[in-house]
């Protein structure tokens, strides 16, 4: 169940602040881990909010708190609820929409630290993986959605095939006479 899911997430969330040591005040990285995974609970029934709470939280802990970037599973639950956005999404048009949400949270994550190296790479890496884990949640979508026309369609197409063998015996039969 997400509950668990969510609760896995906080758990590794908490072991991931405490081994971290980042420079924010312990308090403030429990509080953080929390957030970060109480999103998780609701990506089946709302993905698209549980997705831009994610993002909205990772785009907020780069820009206005400084010592919150060393914690790693806030990536893990961004490609999450990415994937289950493009999923579960009811509208399709919003999960199309969702797309450029985790890549404006890398995009706005990695400008936020401050790194030796240009961030070019770094964008691009996490950026493909946000991108990735929405592709594959959109194709399954779309598989899904395949399946469940060929469930819809199977009985006209089961009463249309044996119709047309009836035909064809009935012209064999007609042929032999």
């Amino acid at each position: 169940s997400d509950v668990a899911l969510a609760g896995g997430f906080l758990a590794l969330g908490l072991l991931d602040t405490l081994v971290s040591g980042g420079s924010a005040p312990l308090g403030m990285r429990i509080l953080f881990a929390v957030a970060i995974a109480l999103p998780v609970v609701v990506r089946l029934r709302w993905p698209v909010a549980a997705l831009a709470t994610v993002a909205a939280l990772m785009i907020l802990r780069g820009v206005a708190f400084e010592g919150l970037d060393e914690e790693t599973v806030p990536f893990a639950v961004l490609l999450l609820t990415t994937f289950s956005a493009a999923l579960h999404e009811r509208r399709r048009a919003w999960a199309i929409a969702a797309l450029p949400i985790p890549v404006v949270a890398v995009v706005a994550g990695v400008l936020s630290e401050d790194l030796d190296t240009p961030p070019g790479v770094d964008i691009a890496i996490l950026s493909a993986l946000s991108v990735g884990a929405w592709a594959a949640g959109y194709l399954a979508r779309r598989r899904a959605e395949q399946l469940a026309l060929a469930h819809a369609q199977a009985p006209e197409l089961a009463r249309e095939a044996v119709a047309a063998e009836r035909a064809r015996v009935s012209a064999e039969l007609h042929d032999v006479v």
